[in-house]
């Protein structure tokens, strides 16, 4: 899964039951990936009744940090009132 295809995915054709014909079968999933500063939840396992999907959810977990901007003005606006400003990164 990726980016491309909205981290999402459809397995077909997948069986209802057990191999008994009767007792529904159960499915689980997993993150496969070791990816360093997230941590994996999912949902409570497919069983074809009351849960007809799964999901993962990965959690940033990694180390955030402050970031301090500053505007400098390259003109002397004295008198004037500066304007608000608004940085995006």
């Amino acid at each position: 899964m990726n980016n491309t295809n909205g981290f999402t995915q459809t397995i077909v054709n997948m069986p209802k039951y057990n191999i008994d014909g009767v007792t529904l079968a159960q499915y689980n999933v997993s993150e496969a990936t070791n990816l360093s500063g997230y941590t994996f939840s999912t949902n409570p396992g497919l069983n074809g009744v009351t849960n007809t999907s799964l999901s993962i959810t990965a959690t940033n977990t990694r180390v955030l940090r402050p970031i301090k901007l500053k505007k400098t003005w390259a003109d002397d606006l004295s008198g004037y009132t500066k304007p608000n400003v608004t940085f995006r990164l």
